[in-house]
């Protein structure tokens, strides 16, 4: 017989959260509240919203809209010029009514050295700095929320990159009150009293395990939700980063994954409730990789690999159809807070009969476990949750929940979830399976065991060109942990199995054996015009103009190349190198601090010849 069960999609449009969604530097805005008159935004339609939700299955829980809007730097805010020769962009935005504001950006690219922060014009919370660190090749982003109707948005362009930096503010989230109070999913500390923290006693056994678990903020076009996950092993071993999930979580909804972030180590430290939120590493962005309805399962793949600072896990599993796992357990985070554990110390049971959900979903009969949770209890919020055999691997996921009512501390109800042995084959294709992400060369085992996250090794290129455009040919370009590369004719340079979240030390030379290469006296006229206020000798161009290494162009630098010229002196001045190399910002010489958060292809750098004006120089001597 076909019943109608509780569904627990979590897609709902609100997050009340201040902690680091997604790399954050912290610091204190520069123009500290400098804006003051508002640029008001417009509020959703909230009658035809609330219509809407009535007449939707995910009504109950959506707690905002998303609202069109077409801002970037050029259109709106204003500009702040220092005396230091940096620049500050603020912007006070404000839609009447909001329980909360958060933004999605399109074209979004900071250059090194910039720093973008959202905050609450009383200054209580500060989302940021934002950097560099938060670029991404599809170039768009998100802010988390900040209470309340009004936000500010502060960018800091350093002199070095004036002009270098975009975005474009192309969605305003817009958190609205749901008129039963009791259903708002905030996120920290809005889960029942009921549950229990994964650092309390029951969760000793799991100390490992929890290190796989994922608190996921989802971006649709719909709007913002939170989800349960696990990170998931595969039978290579290879730290790929695939997390298992919920389908339903994204079913009906345009998913934006480039946006979805996943946080990790988000609990409370003590078995206590706390009133401070804890901080949590947090990855963004993922693709899909397989999904299947009849079991709910969601395999992502995380845009990142975990870095080793993150103390990472991957899940085993267990595909074992017959012998069924005599007790379970679950780990989760039950509207969007912190890690919950729930445990159920009787066998499993196949649930018999065919499935109909509140999103109209029929899912056939003996595709999903049932369990009854004797420690803990779960909501919204948890599905794609782990269900762990005896021996802590995957047996399933959440789905969904029978007979709870709307306190699940009163009737905990029965979990369902989807099975992992039937997922495996799912519906025939890679689209729709397990097997060809998690057994790739088909060892075809039943059971395999988790895994730590293994150390990443990055890749990392670039290419080191004059300013004039030539490839420059041996620079040698060594690392502080004892790499060494060397550019080809082209400029290309490659390292591999470099450590990430490590800082390290990159230095660039290379030995010219020809002094005079690219210097001759016509050298001498750009920086006479420079002088004379008739050009501008800028970057790597100024820098190989200052020949005594003095930090000017002067007349003296005409003199010293005079003297090259002439013979008269055989060398550059003591302690100036031939060849000279800059980042794109300008931010060093030769020698510079970098800290790879994974594979990179665009270590670029600017050579210059010290004293060559006109880009003569030949890059392969």
């Amino acid at each position: 017989m076909n019943n109608r069960f509780l569904l627990f999609f979590c897609c709902f449009l609100a997050h009340f959260s201040c902690l680091k969604a997604q790399i954050q530097e912290g610091g204190k805005p520069f123009n500290w509240n400098a804006a003051t008159d508002a640029l008001q935004l417009p509020a959703p339609n909230l009658q035809a919203i609330r219509a809407e939700d009535a007449t939707q299955p995910i009504g109950q829980i959506r707690f905002a809209a998303p609202v069109p809007i077409h801002l970037n730097l050029q259109n709106a805010g204003s500009w702040t010029n220092l005396p230091t020769g940096d620049r500050v962009w603020t912007l006070k935005i404000q839609s009447a009514g909001a329980t909360g504001l958060a933004i999605a950006y399109q074209n979004f690219y900071l250059p090194k050295g910039s720093r973008l922060y959202m905050y609450h014009p009383n200054g209580q919370e500060i989302l940021g700095a934002y950097t560099e660190a938060n670029n991404t090749p599809q170039k768009v982003f998100l802010t988390g929320i900040i209470h309340g109707d009004a936000a500010i948005l502060e960018y800091f362009e350093p002199k070095t990159a004036i002009g270098k930096g975009h975005f474009d503010l192309s969605t305003l989230y817009y958190a609205y009150r749901n008129p039963n109070p009791t259903e708002d999913i905030l996120g920290f500390n809005d889960a029942q009293s009921c549950h229990v923290n994964i650092n309390c006693g029951e969760g000793i056994n799991f100390a490992t395990h929890k290190r796989a678990i994922t608190r996921i903020r989802m971006v649709m076009t719909e709007g913002l939700g939170w989800c349960s996950g696990s990170m998931i092993a595969n039978t290579e071993s290879d730290g790929k980063p695939y997390l298992l999930s919920a389908y339903h979580c994204q079913d009906g909804f345009t998913p934006l994954y480039p946006l979805w972030t996943f946080y990790f180590g988000y609990e409370s430290p003590t078995c206590a409730n706390t009133p401070q939120e804890p901080q949590a590493n947090s990855l963004q962005g993922c693709v899909q990789r397989a999904g299947w309805r009849n079991t709910d399962f969601l395999l992502l793949e995380l845009n990142s690999r975990l870095p080793d600072n993150f103390n990472g896990y991957f899940n085993g599993w267990n595909r074992d159809s017959v012998n069924l796992p005599i007790r379970s357990a679950m780990i989760h985070h039950p509207k969007g807070d912190v890690q919950k554990i729930s445990i159920d110390n009787q066998a499993v049971i196949i649930h018999p009969a065919a499935i109909v959900w509140n999103n109209n979903v029929t899912t056939p009969a003996n595709h999903h476990f049932k369990v009854h949770f004797d420690v803990g209890t779960t909501e919204i919020g948890s599905s794609g949750a782990p269900l762990l055999d005896a021996q802590n691997r995957i047996v399933g996921q959440l789905n969904g929940v029978l007979n709870q009512t709307a306190n699940p501390c009163i009737n905990v109800g029965d979990a369902l979830c989807g099975r992992l042995s039937k997922s495996w084959n799912g519906g025939g294709t890679p689209q729709t399976r397990l097997k060809d992400w998690l057994d790739p060369f088909n060892t075809n085992v039943l059971t395999y065991s988790g895994i730590n996250a293994p150390a990443f090794l990055a890749r990392v290129s670039g290419y080191v060109r004059g300013y004039w455009g030539q490839g420059i040919s041996d620079v040698r370009i060594s690392l502080s942990n004892s790499a060494v590369a060397v550019t080809d004719t082209s400029g290309f340079f490659q390292f591999e199995n470099v450590p990430i979240n490590t800082n390290l030390q990159i230095q660039l030379s290379k030995t010219d054996n020809a002094l005079m290469n690219g210097i001759s006296i016509a050298d001498i006229v750009p920086i006479s015009r420079h002088i004379l206020g008739l050009q501008t000798l800028e970057g790597a161009k100024g820098l190989a103009a200052d020949l005594n290494f003095d930090r000017e162009v002067n007349t003296s630098d005409m003199i010293t190349i005079r003297r090259m010229v002439l013979r008269i002196a055989n060398n550059y001045p003591s302690g100036v190198a031939g060849w000279g190399f800059v980042d794109e910002n300008l931010l060093g010489i030769n020698q510079f601090s970098v800290n790879f958060t994974g594979n990179v292809s665009n270590l670029n750098f600017t050579a210059f010849k010290r004293g060559d004006t006109n880009g003569s120089a030949d890059g392969h001597r």
